[in-house]
């Protein structure tokens, strides 16, 4: 299977200060849709920007797309790479929705009939193509995180990168980034997605949780096979989904379900 990211022994710290990663070993496959999840502090979004080129590890390597990143491949890799980050505020640069989601184009020189198309396209996705002439500061946060995450689009990233791009939303946000990653997915089966985040219930729909503590992985495997090790998450500080903690509450009164998911324990109560 080819990978999308392989980190090998990557060693970083910020000028002389604490050492953030030690050793660091992690892969991801081209078309997974991984997690990575960890309290603050553990290192996630210092990874993001390593990833990006904007952190130059000690030691080590890393290689995105078996390209190895380095001052020589940067430019070229960063084609390949899309991130949105937390605030989308802080990505918007033209004064509609529409030019937001050109500026990346016309940095790129697209010609401008495909340039049209493009925005169309990659709005349609996001389910913004309605509020392509909007001004983006008179948005919801779910909807301006949707037009930072068309802008990424845009540029065809074969990794998209989510950096905290749900934590500064509000419950009906969080779900909207949620099922439109879903629909990502399911539409483009050679998207990579890395999503550093804080949401437990998104880590629970992706192929595969990993959990930093402290720079390093202490966790990496299938979310229902890291959601079950609830000692060591609660260990490292991390919460578990809502689903399981219910499933804990009443299997400890002797009411046996299968279901981990809020609807279909309701199903099996009701049976």
């Amino acid at each position: 299977m080819k990978k999308a990211i392989e980190i090998n022994g990557v060693k970083f710290q910020y000028n002389n200060d604490k050492i953030i990663f030690e050793n660091l070993n992690l892969e991801v496959n081209q078309g997974e849709y991984v997690c990575l999840v960890g309290h603050n502090g553990s290192g996630k979004s210092t990874l993001a920007k390593i990833l990006i080129g904007l952190n130059e590890i000690k030691e080590g390597t890393i290689k995105i797309f078996e390209k190895e990143l380095n001052e020589e491949n940067i430019y070229e890799i960063r084609k390949d790479v899309g991130i949105v980050f937390q605030n989308p505020d802080n990505q918007f640069i033209g004064s509609t929705v529409r030019d937001d989601i050109a500026f990346g184009l016309e940095n790129n020189l697209v010609p401008h009939e495909e340039m049209e198309q493009i925005i169309l396209d990659v709005s349609k996705k996001v389910g913004m193509d309605a509020f392509l002439d909007k001004e983006p500061g008179n948005l919801s946060g779910g909807q301006k995180q949707r037009v930072a995450i068309a802008g990424t689009l845009a540029m065809n990233p074969k990794l998209l990168i989510m950096d905290e791009s749900t934590s500064m939303l509000d419950p009906k946000g969080k779900r909207e980034i949620r099922e439109l990653t879903n629909e990502l997915r399911k539409n483009n089966q050679e998207l990579t997605i890395l999503s550093i985040t804080h949401d437990i219930e998104e880590a629970l729909q992706s192929d595969r949780v990993i959990v930093l503590n402290n720079g390093q992985v202490v966790l990496n495997d299938k979310p229902e096979v890291v959601f079950e090790n609830k000692e060591k998450l609660r260990e490292v500080k991390l919460d578990i989904p809502f689903g399981y903690k219910l499933n804990e509450v009443l299997n400890n009164k002797g009411i046996k379900v299968e279901s981990l998911d809020l609807e279909g324990m309701v199903k099996e109560l009701c049976q």
